[in-house]
């Protein structure tokens, strides 16, 4: 009798386990995203990249304006160094051309100093502009997964284009089912204004942020 006992208890609890494990996986639901094509087909980004463009484009300009600058100076000191070993001239002359000379190599060493200030601070702020605008950028999609996932009931919704630190891929297997990318990139390219409207759904130029690769 203790044995019959025994077994019914025992069959009772795996019973019951198996009713937990049950119930614990329909109430787990997993939804999946596409981080990478949705930061690649945002409009934003495709924004992001013509501001980004735009930056660069004025730094090289501007950029080309000191070099400019730069070779002017430069020919000038090597015409005005030339003059001033011209012996048709008198030593005072002379002496008055080597000062002209000196002054513009100085005037070319402060060309220099600008120019590399110049090229560390531009593209310091590019820098800082790209990061500005790629985390605002991640930081819009993250939240429009979240709000879709909510209201779809998910427990846990997972990045398939995300690495771990071996840069391998951190969802090794999926069957694609609960995909919500082209729902989320559907719901955000709605919002696009008319001439971007359409770019919004071709894939964008700019490199996904590193975090997201």
């Amino acid at each position: 009798m203790k044995k019959i006992v025994g077994l019914i208890i025992v069959t009772v609890i795996l019973s019951s386990l198996s009713g937990l494990k049950a119930n614990a996986a329909q109430s787990t639901k997993i939804g999946i995203v596409d981080l990478k094509r949705l930061f690649e087909n945002y409009w934003k980004t495709k924004q992001a990249n013509a501001r980004l463009k735009g930056l660069r484009s004025d730094m090289i300009k501007e950029q080309k304006a000191i070099e400019d600058k730069y070779k002017s100076a430069s020919e000038e000191y090597k015409q005005i160094l030339e003059s001033a070993n011209d012996q048709a001239v008198s030593a005072e002359e002379r002496e008055k051309r080597k000062k002209a000379a000196e002054d513009k190599l100085v005037e070319m060493r402060q060309i220099e100093v600008a120019m590399e200030q110049f090229i560390k601070s531009a593209g310091a702020n590019l820098s800082e502009e790209e990061r500005r605008l790629r985390d605002n950028i991640v930081k819009e999609l993250k939240d429009a997964i979240a709000i879709k996932g909510r209201t779809g009931g998910f427990t846990i919704v997972l990045d398939v284009s995300g690495e771990t630190a071996n840069s391998a891929p951190a969802v090794l297997y999926t069957n694609g089912e609960n995909d919500l990318t082209d729902q989320v990139l559907t719901e955000l390219n709605a919002k696009a204004p008319p001439e971007l409207r359409d770019q919004g759904t071709k894939p964008s130029d700019t490199s996904t942020p590193k975090e997201k690769k």
